[in-house]
């Protein structure tokens, strides 16, 4: 009688994440600076797909791999260097087992971002740029984009910094530069400064070009006599 033949199954069952988890990153956020994200996918079985999102944009600077001690994790390690216009999005890490494209699971989190200021100056209340005259007030607005808050503005004249004087018509507001019945040594480019703890950012310069009526110049002439 010969031994009964035996045969050994074995069962591979596959399940999607049952979480996932990412880990904010270790030191602040400063816009222009490399950084690293960690997400952790959990007791999924079978590769996984992640897809990171700032916003609607997707990052594809990521590597992925199966954990060495337990075979149940993946992990996704994100590198990416953050701008301004990241500040307050939402950074998202999605993963999927590829036989569970139906059950994703994703985290996320709002970034903070911090980043020198960016400011800009343009003129205020409509004035046209072209049509200054000589004996007008001029009106500056800086607008500013910051993160921190800034906590100081300043304004600059040719690359000077403008003092508030206010018996000379120099007015100094919150974010406003007021010149009151300017003169021609006003004239010239104008910017203003934003500083916050991370740095001062400067804006763009606008050009004070002041038009004037015309000034009769009188020549002295010199006379000679012919005694010849």
């Amino acid at each position: 009688i010969s031994d009964p033949s035996s045969t050994v199954l074995r069962l591979h069952v596959a399940y999607p994440a049952s979480s996932v988890s990412l880990s904010p990153s270790i030191s602040p956020l400063l816009a222009g600076d490399l950084a690293t994200f960690s997400c952790l996918a959990m007791n999924v079985s079978g590769p996984s797909i992640f897809r990171w999102f700032i916003g609607q944009t997707q990052l594809y600077d990521h590597t992925d791999q199966q954990g060495e001690k337990d075979k149940n994790t993946w992990q996704s390690t994100l590198r990416y260097s953050p701008s301004p216009s990241d500040d307050r999005q939402y950074l998202s890490c999605s993963t999927e087992n590829t036989l569970y494209p139906d059950q994703p699971k994703e985290d996320g989190y709002i970034l903070d971002i911090k980043f020198t200021p960016i400011a800009k100056i343009k003129y205020w209340r409509s004035l046209v740029s072209s049509d200054i005259h000589l004996g007008d007030d001029v009106y500056f607005e800086c607008e500013i984009t910051a993160n921190p808050t800034t906590y100081n503005v300043t304004w600059r004249h040719n690359g000077k910094r403008v003092d508030e004087n206010v018996s000379n018509g120099v007015l100094i507001g919150n974010q406003t530069l007021v010149l009151q019945e300017i003169k021609l040594s006003d004239a010239g480019l104008y910017t203003c400064v934003a500083s916050n703890v991370v740095a001062d950012g400067e804006s763009n310069a606008v050009m004070l070009d002041i038009k004037y009526p015309p000034k009769c110049v009188h020549m002295k002439s010199k006379v000679t006599l012919d005694t010849s």
